[in-house]
């Protein structure tokens, strides 16, 4: 069984999380955040899934429905929904006040995992290691250099030669590379269970530094390294940044072409339309778009229209977005259904991309 904790602090994408929750912020042209997490869980044979709600989740209910989608709406196994206690936005609170659920179902083992991450992996392989090693917890990492611009409070690992983790600490910026833990942990149901009582007693609140690495001095925790491509959303020029590296040819093809499917919601669109005058170069374009105009490394999201002498350059242009004749648009990040009228010039940087809320005119 797989629990999906949703982010519950959505103050770093303010504006893009103001209507919707981060989960399900479109990603990589045709996709939602989140598919890709159901879908690594899918393709790892996991039918069971939890989604633990946190922050604004009306938007994921409404997205996910019955998971049909993602295979998970039979008989045997499915997805369900775990809710939050009192409008609690902490994991520990909420994962315990829903207990008797997880305690129900059958599956011996628990699979848990943040909502801000986006990569490939197999889970197969993480309960190999996990057994093979009699760990109490398996944490997934990856090696990463990080800069002062990234946010978030991430658990560092010392990982021994057996992958055994000897020591956890907090990330450190400009330090070089460092094993990075993911947030998604493998671990026996019935000892997560005492974990997570205790730690509540205790008045603890997140999930990684106060139920899991507090106990680390007694606990046989183990890492399993993912090597590829991989995206921790956590500010707006995080999503910008990941989404753009989409475009280099080995990240896509790590992701996208490695034999393992990423489902999402059926959008029935016919496939793009490229007219006469339109010239595209290294982009990512979704069906039901149309194209008259200029288009260079950028991602275009289902039914946008660019029309005729318009330019988009380095830019995210989100579903049903219509860009007129002549518009100049670089380093943009459009929400959905913006409308950008004749003319208009719009240009941020790399560094802080422009955004557009979503059903804007200008």
């Amino acid at each position: 069984m797989a629990i999906i904790a949703l982010d519950g602090s959505e103050e770093r994408l303010s504006d893009m999380t103001r209507k919707r929750h981060m989960a399900v912020l479109p990603f990589g042209g045709e996709y939602c955040i989140i598919d890709y997490l159901l879908s690594n869980m899918v393709n790892s044979g996991i039918c069971r899934v939890g989604i633990l709600l946190q922050g604004p989740y009306r938007t994921v209910i409404e997205y996910l429905r019955s998971g049909k989608e993602w295979y998970l709406a039979g008989k045997q196994g499915g997805l369900f929904f775990l809710p939050p206690f009192s409008g609690s936005n902490h994991s520990v609170v909420n994962f315990y006040h829903n207990l008797d659920s997880i305690e129900q179902c059958q599956q011996e083992y628990l699979f848990i995992t943040g909502s801000t991450i986006v990569c490939s992996v197999d889970y197969r392989e993480v309960a190999s290691l996990h057994l093979d090693r009699q760990a109490d917890i398996t944490v997934l990492y990856s090696k990463e250099s990080r800069t002062g611009d990234n946010q978030g409070k991430e658990a560092v690992f010392d990982v021994a030669k057996d992958n055994r983790v000897r020591k956890v600490s907090c990330v450190s910026y400009n330090q070089g590379e460092q094993s990075v833990s993911m947030d998604m942990y493998f671990i026996r149901k019935s000892l997560f269970v005492d974990l997570l009582c205790s730690c509540y007693r205790e008045g603890g609140l997140d999930l990684g530094w106060d139920c899991f690495w507090k106990y680390a001095d007694r606990l046989r925790i183990y890492g399993w390294q993912h090597v590829g491509p991989i995206a921790r959303i956590n500010s707006l020029k995080s999503y910008y940044r990941h989404q753009m590296q989409l475009l280099a040819v080995d990240a896509c093809q790590q992701l996208y072409l490695s034999g393992k499917n990423v489902y999402t919601k059926a959008q029935d669109e016919p496939p793009a339309s490229y007219l006469t005058e339109a010239v595209v170069a290294n982009a990512l374009i979704a069906n039901g778009c149309v194209v008259e105009g200029k288009v260079e490394n950028s991602i275009l999201f289902s039914g946008v229209c660019v029309n005729k002498g318009a330019v988009v350059k380095n830019s995210i242009i989100m579903p049903g977005c219509r860009i007129e004749e002549n518009v100049r648009l670089e380093n943009v990040i459009c929400d959905q259904n913006v409308h950008v009228g004749q003319g208009r010039q719009l240009q941020g940087s790399q560094q802080k991309p422009l955004f557009v809320e979503t059903i804007t005119s200008i």
